[in-house]
């Protein structure tokens, strides 16, 4: 552990004993900074925090499945929706593309296709028919620089 995590932590410790809570604002911080860090346990540690005292946002998820892709972890994706549907929040675009693109990176094309086209079905003020369009082109540009045949 390096000294910023060690002092973050460390912060967060005292801030419990004198009984003061964080924002949401001030977990997404320490999420970001574990995306940087890369350290998927501490953000999950935090974002238990977050969600035992106050209510993670759209934008905190956001973040999750920010690194959840970065982290090629599928099975963390599929946790941090489930959160989300839980606390009530609909994914956004950028949520859309960011969950797309983490089953492109695990070459699961078909998977892909098949999410937007449910979410062209029971979403269209979502995916309307022209970010569908740009969904499946990028999905498409994936598979042509990355697919199976490319050998990457």
């Amino acid at each position: 552990m390096d000294g910023k995590t060690a002092t973050i932590i460390q912060l967060c410790q005292e801030m419990r004993q004198l009984g003061l809570t964080g924002t949401s604002t001030f977990y997404n911080s320490l999420l970001k900074f574990c995306v940087m860090k890369q350290d998927v346990d501490l953000a999950w540690n935090f974002f238990n925090e977050l969600a035992s005292t106050c209510t993670p946002t759209r934008h905190t998820f956001s973040i999750l499945l920010d690194l959840t892709r970065q982290q090629k972890d599928l099975s963390g994706t599929l946790l941090v929706l489930d959160r989300m549907d839980q606390t009530g929040i609909l994914p956004d675009r950028a949520m859309t593309s960011t969950v797309m693109l983490t089953l492109c990176d695990q070459h699961l094309y078909t998977d892909a296709a098949d999410l937007v086209d449910r979410l062209a079905q029971q979403c269209p003020q979502l995916v309307g028919p022209i970010y569908r369009s740009i969904l499946m082109d990028t999905l498409y540009r994936h598979y042509c620089q990355h697919g199976p045949h490319t050998g990457r």
